[in-house]
């Protein structure tokens, strides 16, 4: 059995400012860093009007170590929607009312 967690990924040696997140899947029941199997990196970007979530393509352990070279799992935000939702709510925001067309059918 596998399951996925919201992590947060630093540069090693310290406080780095550089930050982002991603979705590490892993073997068991509880979160063993050397159990991950699979890697999703979330990119949150933001603009003057709030912010964009962009998600990478899913990767394999090995991809992941050989494509983001120095990026490792600095702490572990959570396991559930609510967890995620925390991690991007800062790039999140309401529409306005002007903003909202909805599709004609």
């Amino acid at each position: 059995m596998s399951k996925d967690y919201v992590v947060t990924l630093a540069l090693p040696g310290g406080n780095s400012e550089f930050r982002t997140y991603a979705i590490a899947t892993c073997e068991g029941s509880e979160f063993d860093e050397d159990k991950v199997t699979h890697v999703l990196p979330i990119d949150l970007y933001f603009t003057e009007k709030g912010g964009k979530v962009e998600f990478g393509r899913r990767l394999t352990l090995e991809q992941f170590e050989k494509e983001w070279d120095m990026w490792v799992i600095k702490s572990v935000e959570g396991d559930s929607l609510t967890d995620f939702m925390e991690v991007i709510s800062p790039v999140v925001r309401v529409l306005e009312k002007d903003e909202w067309k909805p599709l004609k059918n």
